[in-house]
């Protein structure tokens, strides 16, 4: 890596994989109950 990536692209990554990992945990607690 030359650089840093620019901070909205982390924070859009970040904001992304948090939402998926909510929806998988909501997906896996409907599936349980």
């Amino acid at each position: 890596m030359t650089k840093a990536p620019p901070p909205a692209t982390v924070a859009a990554l970040t904001s992304s994989a948090s939402f998926f990992f909510v929806l998988s945990v909501l997906l896996r607690d409907m599936r349980a109950s």
